[in-house]
């Protein structure tokens, strides 16, 4: 076996601590995926208070007000006779 870097005839290449992708538009997408998927769900923003946005929904929910369910009478048709 040759050095690392080195194709395998699967026209996939391995890299010691990489990412290996079997098409150039799934290496791509990759940069993407790491953005939406990661970085911006934990990155801290100013407009959400120095929040990431998971720690805002996080915060934002535990503030909410559990509502009881109301002592209504079951709904009944009108009589159209």
């Amino acid at each position: 076996m040759s050095g690392a870097g080195s194709g395998n005839g699967s026209g996939c290449v391995w890299t010691p601590g990489r990412r290996v992708f079997a098409a150039r538009a799934e290496a791509n997408l990759a940069p993407f995926e790491y953005i939406d998927g990661f970085h911006n769900s934990w990155r801290i923003q100013e407009r959400l208070d120095w929040f990431s946005p998971i720690g805002f929904e996080e915060k934002h929910y535990t503030k909410q007000v559990v509502v009881e369910p109301a002592d209504l009478p079951p709904c009944q048709p009108s009589p159209t006779g």
